[in-house]
């Protein structure tokens, strides 16, 4: 271990262990360092831009995750006004596409303002309130103008005939299939009703369909898509314990997993974003970084989650949670996971700075990124702040394991943070028993916990005292009976009913009285029973004075 404090302010490299003797710095240097330091990085992650074509154009035309992601970054983005309008125009333009006519009203009309928001609102019921009201709502919403989009009711009184229309059909169709007792008919059928109910944004009323669609399935491959079907609207819906449930169902499912691998895979990236949901990071950091790269061709998972968000949620779940020998393995030297890493060079770039304990680097890449790839990402949102919390955490304990006193003002400077946001942080980890040391307000230093050996090494003379007693006295108390002829029997191992008596569990005790001999029985009443029925106990004749057998010549003399 190697000291640098602030009156030689030595400096040690964490990587190459090698030392320099560099003049003090005067503390108002330090802290425009600092400064300057926290407002280039702020700098650069406001100037970081981030392309939403791109972005989108990773999930499928027809996901409810592609809408979901869209409304997520425009009602989160602070940072770029642009990027808000364009989120808005493009779900303007999926709902529509999809005929998705009460998220549009929700979001674009005057049901924005109404009590029902965030209902879920059959097609009868919309169909109803807008036959009623069409007079009222076509003077309220032919000028309403939401999010700089103009809501259009003439397609939103069109599309609800038209879905009307298509509904009955549905039903029709699925009261045909049942009449003819046709199971795969029937799949089908309930299958196009809860397409039919995703695309106009009823899922719960698609889940309904495709759980009932379950009874009719008469394959593995129509098993495995009604899973993956739940699956999503799990997702979709947030109900992370049904998401559980059906991956647990899909992979004791017999010849599914292990005759698809490309389902596998779905179900590893699915049951990872439920384990990250429920805060089991390291469990989730195993699930991503395993994903095989039989999606890598299809474009992931693409109505759940892409390859550049595997990638994401892989790496950084992996730095927050996961030990370094681990971490080692199963990111930095998979084979499987370093293609993936390919498509984001940034996160690839904080690894290998991690990797280097060059943490400071890692921690501001990372923040760089935080506003546009953690946290306008509709899963790693609600996780992003801890997570980069454990991640520079974990990067203070490390960096201050080979030291036994550091300075705080090198330590600030080293990690591109202020002094006091590093010192609470350090005294958050003394209190959590993560770091072993304390902080010397005054000299601004971080000291290690140095361990009493002194004491250790007494406790150790001591119980190796005792042991010794212990032990001495066993041996006097053995040569004792040995002198007096006393002899004590253990039980023999062979111990059981009908034994013989030389493997008797009976212990006699002789000792010398005078010139005689007495004999004592210390043992239990049912072994001293047992062996007086099994008659197999041989009495000394000398020391009980009595005849053959344990009988007295009186009572001879008496038979």
């Amino acid at each position: 271990k190697k000291n640098h404090t602030p009156s030689s302010m030595m400096e040690v490299d964490p990587v190459t262990c090698t030392s320099s003797i560099i003049p003090d710095i005067p503390q108002s240097t330090v802290n425009r360092t600092t400064t300057n330091s926290s407002s280039s990085t702020a700098a650069a992650t406001t100037a970081s831009t981030f392309d939403l074509d791109t972005y989108i154009s990773r999930y499928d035309p027809k996901s409810e995750t592609r809408l979901q992601r869209l409304l997520f970054i425009a009602q989160n983005c602070t940072f770029d006004a642009d990027v808000v309008k364009q989120a808005y125009r493009m779900a303007e333009q999926h709902l529509k596409r999809r005929g998705n006519v009460k998220k549009y009203r929700e979001i674009f009309g005057a049901a924005s303002n109404n009590s029902n928001h965030g209902m879920v609102v059959t097609e009868t019921e919309m169909s109803s309130e807008e036959n009623t009201n069409t007079s009222t709502a076509s003077s309220n919403n032919n000028n309403t103008v939401s999010h700089g989009i103009a809501y259009d009711a003439k397609w939103a009184t069109t599309t609800l005939s038209q879905s009307q229309s298509q509904l009955e059909t549905l039903e029709a169709r699925l009261s045909t299939a049942q009449s003819h007792l046709a199971k795969e008919s029937i799949r089908s059928a309930y299958l196009s009703l809860a397409d039919y109910s995703k695309a106009r944004g009823n899922l719960k009323e698609s889940l309904k369909y495709t759980l009932r669609s379950r009874d009719y399935c008469t394959d593995v491959r129509s098993s495995a898509s009604m899973c993956l079907s739940v699956i999503e609207l799990g997702i979709d819906l947030g109900n992370y314990a049904q998401v559980h449930s059906y991956v647990s169902k899909a992979e004791h499912t017999t010849d599914l997993v292990n005759g698809d691998s490309v389902v596998a895979a779905k179900l590893k990236v699915a049951s990872g974003i439920a384990l990250m949901h429920d805060g089991r990071y390291a469990d989730a950091a195993n699930k991503f970084t395993s994903v095989s790269a039989d999606l890598d061709g299809g474009m992931m998972y693409p109505s759940v989650a892409s390859a550049e968000d595997v990638a994401l949620y892989g790496s950084l779940l992996g730095l927050a949670s996961l030990d370094r020998h681990s971490l080692q393995i199963s990111v930095l030297d998979s084979t499987l996971f370093k293609q993936k890493l390919e498509l984001l060079p940034w996160m690839r770039d904080a690894l290998r700075h991690f990797r280097l304990a060059e943490y400071g680097s890692c921690l501001q890449i990372l923040d760089q990124h935080r506003n546009t790839d953690m946290m306008l990402d509709l899963h790693l949102s609600r996780h992003a702040s801890k997570l980069l919390h454990m991640v520079r955490d974990r990067c203070l304990v490390q960096y201050f394991l080979p030291y036994s006193t550091v300075s705080l003002d090198k330590m600030a400077n080293s990690f591109g943070r202020s002094v006091d946001e590093i010192m609470d942080a350090v005294a958050a980890l003394i209190v959590k028993n993560k770091i072993r040391g304390r902080i010397n307000a005054q000299d601004r230093t971080l000291l290690a916990r140095v361990d009493n050996y002194r004491g250790d090494t007494l406790n150790k003379v001591k119980r190796l005292g005792d042991d010794f007693i212990r032990e001495t006295e066993s041996m006097i108390l053995r040569m004792s009976c040995i002198e007096q002829e006393l002899i004590v029997q253990s039980d023999h191992p062979q111990n059981y009913r009908g034994s013989s008596s030389s493997s008797s569990s009976c212990h006699r005790h002789r000792a010398r009285d005078g010139g005689g001999m007495q004999m004592y029985d210390d043992s239990s009443d049912e072994d001293r029973d047992f062996a007086f029925k099994d008659e197999s106990i041989m009495m000394d004749l000398d020391c009980a004075g009595t005849g053959v057998g344990g009988v007295s010549p009186e009572s001879e003399e008496k038979m």
